[in-house]
C-alpha cells in the first residue's frame, strides 16, 4: 500500500515536469505568431491563452486531489500498520 503513494509522488512530480514544458512551449508559439505582423491571429492567441488558464486551474484541482489522496494512503498504511501491531502483541 505504501509503495502505491510514493508512485503517486514520483508520477505527480513528473506529470507537473511535462505540463510546465507543455505551458511554456504552448506560450513560445503563440507569441512568436504574434510578432509576424499578421492581425487575424490576435484571436487565437486570446483563446489560447485562455485555454492556458483553463488548463492550468483544472491541473491545479487534478494535482490538488492526487495529494490528498497521496496523504489518505500515508495514513491507512500507518493505521493498518498500527492495527496488525496491536493484534499480534501477545498479552
Amino acid at each position: 500500500m505504501l509503495y502505491f503513494a510514493w508512485l503517486s509522488i514520483v508520477l505527480n512530480v513528473l506529470a507537473g515536469f511535462g505540463i510546465l514544458i507543455f505551458l511554456f512551449l504552448a506560450k513560445a508559439i503563440s507569441t512568436s505568431s504574434s510578432g509576424t505582423g499578421n492581425n487575424k491571429s490576435s484571436g487565437f492567441i486570446v483563446a489560447g491563452s485562455i485555454g492556458i488558464i483553463i488548463d492550468f486551474i483544472i491541473f491545479t484541482a487534478a494535482f490538488g486531489l492526487t495529494i490528498l489522496i497521496i496523504v489518505l494512503a500515508f495514513k491507512l498504511a500507518r493505521l493498518i500498520a498500527a492495527k496488525t501491531s496491536f493484534a499480534t502483541q501477545q498479552i
